[in-house]
């Protein structure tokens, strides 16, 4: 059983070695082809669903800790309020 094993190992790595280049052979590079400069099937822009997802998990974590909505809240309106004033204290 280990001299299969073995075997099959020496054979992976007799198929997996390249062979090499003599001295006086470059190699030659092909240029790309259209096909891979080509932006890939990524989507760019806004994921609908991603942003539903978030929201989602957000909406969860309110309902669970009230006390982070209520600071959430204080936050924005302390922001809203000073921004409207103009700062006057500053």
């Amino acid at each position: 059983m280990e001299s299969a094993f073995i075997g099959c190992l020496e054979d992976a790595v007799a198929k997996s070695k390249t062979p090499e280049l003599s001295t006086g052979e470059a190699m030659v590079s092909t240029p790309p082809s259209p096909h891979d400069m080509t932006v890939s099937n990524k989507k760019i822009g806004l994921d609908l669903r991603r942003l539903f997802r978030c929201s989602r998990r957000k909406t969860l974590e309110f309902y669970r800790d009230p006390s982070r909505a209520t600071l959430a809240l204080l936050g924005v309106l302390f922001l809203c309020l000073s921004w409207d004033m103009g700062l006057p204290w500053m």
